[in-house]
């Protein structure tokens, strides 16, 4: 029986149908100590002797695929800007990874972020159990317009809940088929959206895309949440933007831990932080475990892999996730 190494906190510690599918095929789970994403040598030490690993954000890079026993790496999840494409076209590994199994999750969760925003739910928390009360005037989502960056699984599940609540809806996405979502470019949806919503990959053509001047260009008392990647957002320019009062709050699930513009967010209080959480259900563990042991069954039967991820060098970059 083929061991399969696998990092996921989530996949490890939630039972159901995900792990039933190894055992009922025979698969050995291999599992590290440490209950976070590994770095490169400690992730080398867990695929010793493994052909086929199912990984979360840790550090994959070339010193880990370049693994002589390593022929397929699943990603737990849709991003696979922590995995060095190049690396594991030159060794020969295949990569795969399991897009829209956790997109209901994260999508409840940026909307969830919005109303809080909107409501100022965190601050009137905090308020309610020190004293004294404070009512802080919020706004309605209904009649806002919402801008999307980024119209993939995540995406396109966000605009559908947000059009629900009567908000008016427009994205960014210059890869994303025709759809039912109006297309305005990246400077119309930041100048005209009281929310802007975060849900692209990160690559080259995003790294840094929301930085000083498209912060500044949306109207004020406009709100941001970001569910993507921390990169994509200039965190620096963030906290300037927010702490001179033009956007009203921010909402992140995901943060460069430890930086100093970090440590100035934490301290902001319209400002609401959450760890990364967006596919932390049981609904999207099981389901993102599902897809990803299938695509590991798949490659042991000599099956075409579902959602194979191919390094392009040349590639402009998708948008679309």
């Amino acid at each position: 029986m083929p061991d399969v190494a696998i990092t996921p906190r989530g996949f490890r510690h939630t039972e159901g149908a995900h792990r039933e599918l190894m055992t009922e095929h025979g698969l050995v789970p291999r599992y590290p100590s440490l209950n976070r994403p590994l770095e490169a040598a400690e992730l080398r030490g867990l695929l010793e002797g493994c052909r086929t690993a199912i990984l979360g954000l840790d550090q994959v890079d070339e010193s880990v695929l370049s693994l002589p026993e390593l022929e397929l790496v699943v990603r737990f999840g849709s991003g696979v800007d922590n995995v060095d494409l190049r690396a594991a076209a030159e060794h020969g590994v295949r990569v795969a990874n399991t897009p829209g199994a956790n997109a209901p999750s994260v999508a409840e969760l940026a909307l969830g972020l919005m109303f809080v925003l909107g409501r100022g739910l965190t601050r009137m928390d905090r308020a309610s159990r020190q004293g004294p009360w404070l009512r802080p005037t919020g706004f309605e989502l209904g009649g806002r317009r919402l801008g999307l960056v980024g119209l993939g699984a995540v995406g396109a599940l966000v605009a559908a809940k947000a059009e629900a609540l009567g908000m008016e809806v427009v994205a960014y996405d210059p890869v994303a088929p025709p759809g039912r979502v109006r297309r305005v470019g990246l400077a119309e949806l930041l100048e005209t959206s009281q929310v802007v919503s975060i849900h692209c990959p990160l690559t080259a053509q995003t790294d840094g895309l929301i930085g000083h001047d498209e912060l500044r260009s949306m109207p004020a008392g406009a709100v941001l949440v970001n569910t993507a990647r921390e990169r994509i957002v200039d965190e620096a320019a963030l906290v300037r933007v927010l702490q001179d009062g033009h956007l009203a709050g921010a909402a992140l699930d995901c943060l460069d831990q430890g930086s100093p513009e970090a440590e100035s967010l934490a301290q902001l209080e319209q400002v609401v932080l959450t760890p990364h959480a967006g596919a932390s259900t049981t609904d999207a563990i099981v389901r993102t475990g599902v897809a990803a042991v299938e695509e590991v069954l798949r490659y042991y039967d000599n099956q075409p892999l579902l959602n194979p991820v191919t390094y392009r060098p040349n590639d402009a970059g998708e948008m679309t996730a």
